[in-house]
């Protein structure tokens, strides 16, 4: 048998290493979301499997192969804190649309200051408005505008 070995599936092709003198390991390469991927197995057997496996998975379309095993956890976690946003508030938000809106944020911050602490600014600045009748308003203005109305004694200089 001659290395490397080409294995495809319809336009997807990943290839088999041999080991290395210095790495004595097989390794699959294959390209996926553009950019090149490598794995390593302990037998050709499990080597060829792997190979096999992925070509089909790439020709379906899966691009999770792109991500790495660090990428994978960010995602598995960012997706628990959105199921966790939606059970407190009931409100559904996809990943995308949650960074989308957070970097679109960011972007009108000044330098070295966090989204967490101009919601806080902002939020503190607002003032409550609490509705009342139109007839209570008027009487609470009058009443704060009467000392204003009355007029004042002039004072006579001694």
């Amino acid at each position: 048998m001659t290395f490397p070995v080409t294995v495809e599936h319809r336009e997807q092709r990943a290839k088999i290493y041999q080991p290395a003198k210095g790495f004595p390991f097989y390794r699959v390469a294959f390209r996926v979301a553009g950019k090149r991927r490598m794995l390593t197995f302990g037998t050709y057997g499990e080597a060829k499997a792997a190979a096999e496996a992925k070509v089909k998975e790439l020709h379906k379309g899966q691009q999770s192969s792109a991500l790495t095993a660090k990428e994978s956890e960010d995602a598995l976690t960012v997706r628990d804190a959105l199921a966790s946003y939606r059970q407190e508030t009931g409100r559904k938000l996809s990943a995308v649309e949650a960074v989308q809106s957070y970097l679109a944020a960011v972007k009108m911050l000044p330098a070295n200051s966090t989204l967490l602490e101009a919601v806080r600014s902002f939020k503190s600045s607002i003032a409550a408005v609490e509705r009342k009748p139109l007839a209570s308003a008027v009487a609470e203005f009058c009443e704060a505008r009467k000392p204003k109305a009355v007029p004042r004694t002039a004072s006579v200089p001694r």
